[in-house]
């Protein structure tokens, strides 16, 4: 998952993925031998098969968004996004809804080989239904649930869930009535949350808040004495590894409890 504030160099490396720019590629571990196209590589398409690329406007993040639907929606297809996420309002159900007329407009009146993302907003479990059935009137098959998280304090940054029961009962409550839609909790994933998602059965979550938690290197200055850039990438890059290897034991064991 991405957002629109990136630069235009990672933009393009989404694009292509899981092809590169370079000569090297991960997935066959050398030089690619099919000139690029990635439909032409066995490994390459298993990995197509298997990623999905969703994009937000990146309207929570220090940037904000100023983008007009018709430049958003553009940047989505140019980052050869899977799912594109309309923009929301915090905690504002009228104005997300007003914001999901333009959004849908401008979808309907583009050529653009996206799915919409819909989001619900709102104050209460209340309103977040509400916003969410209104999105289903206007035509929204696919439909986040966004303003679940509170800012850190002293911090921008939107990373902690601001109501576990306020989580808990929306989307128990959508998904509960409406069973075979297509729901994704924005911003709240986390390893004690999976089995709830995975029984009451939303398409997926997200989550950035361990981007600023690691071991070492948190805040400027803390880093180890003469830890060079290289070295303290290699180190966070290992416990990026570590923290996404539990996410996949923890699918793992879901998965197997299922069959």
């Amino acid at each position: 998952m991405s957002h629109t504030n990136t630069s235009k160099n990672f933009q393009e490396l989404l694009s292509l993925y899981p092809c590169v720019k370079g000569n090297y590629c991960e997935v066959v571990q050398g030089a690619c031998p099919y000139d690029k196209e990635v439909n032409k590589c066995p490994k390459g398409s298993i990995v197509k098969r298997n990623v999905i690329k969703m994009c937000d406007s990146g309207i929570f993040q220090k940037e904000g968004c100023s983008f007009e639907y018709s430049k958003l929606f553009s940047i989505y297809e140019n980052m050869n996004a899977t799912y594109g996420i309309m923009i929301d309002h915090l905690k504002q159900k009228d104005e997300t809804i007003e914001s999901a007329k333009e959004a849908l407009k401008e979808y309907e009146n583009g050529n653009y080989s996206f799915q919409l993302v819909g989001v619900s907003q709102g104050e209460t479990a209340e309103e977040y239904i509400e916003c969410y059935y209104q999105l289903k009137k206007m035509g929204y098959s696919n439909i986040a649930v966004g303003g679940l998280l509170k800012k850190r304090q002293n911090s921008g940054r939107y990373v902690s869930v601001r109501s576990e029961q306020l989580l808990r009962d929306t989307l128990s409550r959508m998904k509960s009535e409406n069973p075979k839609d297509w729901l994704f909790a924005l911003g709240c994933y986390h390893p004690k949350r999976h089995d709830f998602f995975s029984q009451i059965g939303v398409f997926g979550s997200d989550y950035k808040g361990w981007i600023f938690n690691y071991d070492i290197g948190r805040r400027k200055g803390t880093d180890p004495p003469n830890e060079g850039k290289k070295k303290l990438h290699r180190r966070r890059f290992k416990q990026t590894r570590e923290y996404l290897q539990e996410i996949y034991k923890i699918i793992q064991a879901t998965s197997s409890n299922c069959k």
